[in-house]
């Protein structure tokens, strides 16, 4: 301690005892009568005390050492919250397909599916019957197509407007739908029938609220792409049956191959684990050869499992490979909607994830 005058040795005491007190507190050790000590050494030297009066507890006294104390567990918290705050970070950067709901890892998907209805009366009642008891595990629904037999309704307006209603009044899931041969060109007025059609069943699913982000080729409404839970569904206007004209024809299955080609190629792979190609007629029609023949490369090139569903034929229900070429491509022929339910789909995971289930009730053949 520094001899200058009474004021002087005040501050220089007090700088002094305020340097020995950060020493010590480094130390994280007090003694309960510190202060006192520091203030008896003071006073032999100078006859007089000059620091403030010594504190009246020892937990008063360890003031300092527990605000310290206190400082640093709080640094530790905070340091503990960004440490865990990084590594969630880094986690969901490495693993991050997995958590989006349209990644691969997005869980399993579960749709139904049905064709061929509703035909005549009797199935009018059995499709209703249908679509309101279907199961709460239905993402959504799809129509393959033939709403009436066009010798019997004569692709009349009413036709198509009884149909959606049908559809969205009992539907307790999204309905998606494309045309089948029944719809249009096998119809008096085939073009005139194909306008009605897109007119009430374009877009069917915004009838119904939904969570899918649906992506429609410019110029061809009717086909339709999403991408959910990791599975990549392709709806698309393929029938057989009448061609009333050649050019429309040729140009709408190229359209067709460009759309399936073009979100192939536009969705990174790494975004999906299977595809599901959605259409009216069966693969191996004399009709739908320049669809399927380009694509098989693409299909093949994919390294993933790959569904065509379509309507019935004249096998009935069939789960088979149509093509020995494409290696990865199996097929499914849905039975008539209105003499069987709405045919279940699973997708899970792995090399084969479709499971199929053909919902038939007792006593149905």
């Amino acid at each position: 301690v520094r001899h200058g005058g009474a004021g002087q040795f005040e501050a220089s005491s007090y700088d002094d005892f305020s340097h020995r007190a950060a020493q010590k507190v480094r130390k994280f050790r007090i003694s309960a009568n510190w202060w006192d000590n520091v203030d008896a050494r003071l006073k032999v030297h100078d006859g007089a005390g000059s620091l403030p009066s010594p504190p009246h507890s020892s937990q008063v006294g360890n003031y300092l050492v527990t605000e310290e104390i206190h400082r640093m567990w709080r640094k530790r918290v905070l340091l503990g919250l960004l440490f865990g705050v990084c590594f969630v970070a880094i986690v969901a950067y490495v693993y991050g397909t997995s958590f989006p709901l349209g990644s691969p890892g997005g869980g399993p998907v579960t749709f139904y599916v049905t064709s061929d209805v509703p035909l005549g009366e009797g199935d009018e009642g059995r499709f209703k019957g249908y679509l309101s008891d279907l199961p709460d595990d239905a993402d959504f629904v799809v129509h393959l197509g033939d709403l009436a037999l066009a010798k019997n309704s004569n692709c009349e307006e009413q036709t198509y407007e009884h149909a959606a209603s049908m559809m969205s009044k009992n539907s307790p899931a999204p309905v998606f739908v494309v045309p089948g041969n029944e719809d249009w060109n096998e119809c008096p007025a085939p073009e005139a029938a194909l306008d009605r059609w897109l007119d009430h069943f374009s877009r069917f699913e915004d009838n119904f609220k939904h969570p899918f982000e649906v992506s429609r080729q410019l110029g061809r409404e009717e086909n339709f792409s999403f991408l959910h839970r990791g599975v990549l569904f392709i709806g698309l206007h393929l029938v057989d049956g009448t061609v009333p004209e050649q050019v429309e024809w040729n140009l709408r299955t190229e359209e067709c191959v460009e759309w399936t080609e073009e979100n192939l190629a536009m969705t990174d792979e790494e975004d999906y684990r299977a595809v599901v190609l959605l259409g009216h007629a069966e693969p191996t029609s004399e009709q739908l050869g320049d669809y399927f023949w380009p694509i098989v490369d693409d299909l093949n090139g994919l390294g993933k499992p790959v569904l065509y569903v379509h309507g019935k034929s004249m096998q009935g229900f069939n789960i088979y490979h149509p093509f020995s070429a494409a290696r990865g491509l199996t097929a499914l022929e849905l039975d008539p909607g209105g003499s069987a339910p709405p045919a279940k789909i699973r997708i899970g995971m792995g090399a084969q994830p479709f499971q199929i289930d053909r919902r038939r009730f007792a006593g149905q053949a």
